[in-house]
């Protein structure tokens, strides 16, 4: 299946793709877009609330997510790493290169939350996420100064 092939099925159903270092959940969102997924473990009810902070911190400015955002399901301690694209239109080497970024920092998660010693890599804020121009360009809902 090539890149327009896959952002047309998504558009019609969930895609799961497999890969080496797991599984990718594609949906298409209400805007347009994807949402990419990866499901990154339970986290047990006696570290559920340090973990919890821990995510809130490296959802922060995107401190740890390399512009993707942390979350748990909620009812369940189910947790996931998921970011948002525009879609076709981001182009196949932007779209794989974000889809890259999501399941190398998925897997740093998973051994984060696996282990009972989670730091964050930074305690400085930075942006691993695309520019301000590439996130404002096809956003009719922004005005630039």
């Amino acid at each position: 299946m090539n890149f327009e092939e896959l952002m047309d099925a998504v558009k019609e159903e969930e895609i799961t793709l497999d890969l080496d270092d797991g599984q990718v959940q594609l949906s298409s969102s209400a805007e347009g877009g994807i949402l990419a997924a990866v499901y990154l473990g339970e986290i047990p009810e006696e570290t559920l609330s340090k973990f919890c902070r821990q995510m809130l911190t490296a959802n922060h400015l995107f401190l740890d997510t390399a512009g993707a955002t942390l979350s748990l399901e909620p009812g369940t301690h189910d947790a996931f790493l998921q970011r948002w694209y525009r879609g076709a239109e981001e182009g196949e080497e932007t779209f794989l290169n974000h889809l890259a970024a999501l399941v190398q920092k998925a897997e740093e998660w998973k051994v984060q939350l696996s282990s009972s010693e989670y730091e964050p890599a930074s305690e400085e804020p930075r942006w691993d996420g695309p520019s301000a121009d590439d996130v404002l360009a096809g956003n009719s809902f922004f005005m630039r100064v």
